[in-house]
């Protein structure tokens, strides 16, 4: 029983190996490499918890959650922001709403956070950020004066999501 168990495994292996083909191309293959390396800063919570509804102008004038991306590597880096919805929460999207600035002049406007499918809001779209490089960003979240008697005592938490890439 050994015998046959070791020749399928031999003969499987010598199968394999009459079907691996190495190919050698004229062309030159240049690849070029560097240490990506992006450091991200947080200041304080997103959070709103028990919030009433204001206008947008008031909204704008709390405490922002401020983030900082910062690259120390040796390429540029791209990237973007995303906003996380807590699947824990209570308080319905469509009544929250969000400006995001930014002191590479970033500046989304007034917002709707609303329902997102996978909970998730892309806040800024693909930028690059150069070796040495740093932006930092406050977000500014408030319960819309639109909001209905739903929203009373809910709760919305959310996390910035950072993905970053070479090219």
């Amino acid at each position: 029983m050994a015998i046959i168990l070791i020749s399928i495994i031999a003969l499987a292996g010598t199968t394999f190996a009459v079907f691996t083909a190495s190919l050698t191309g004229t062309k030159k293959v240049s690849i070029q490499t560097g240490t990506l390396d992006i450091v991200f800063n947080e200041r304080n919570r997103i959070n709103l918890t028990n919030a009433a509804p204001v206008t947008d102008a008031k909204g704008q004038e709390g405490t922002p959650y401020t983030f900082t991306i910062e690259n120390t590597g040796n390429i540029t880096a791209y990237y973007t922001v995303q906003l996380n919805a807590d699947s824990a929460n209570t308080l319905d999207g469509k009544w929250v709403k969000y400006r995001l600035t930014g002191d590479n002049d970033y500046d989304s406007g007034v917002q709707v956070v609303g329902t997102q499918p996978n909970g998730s809001l892309q806040l800024v779209p693909r930028q690059s950020l150069t070796v040495d490089d740093t932006v930092t960003y406050q977000l500014y979240l408030w319960l819309s004066n639109d909001a209905d008697n739903s929203a009373q005592g809910g709760t919305y938490q959310s996390k910035i999501v950072v993905s970053s890439q070479s090219n």
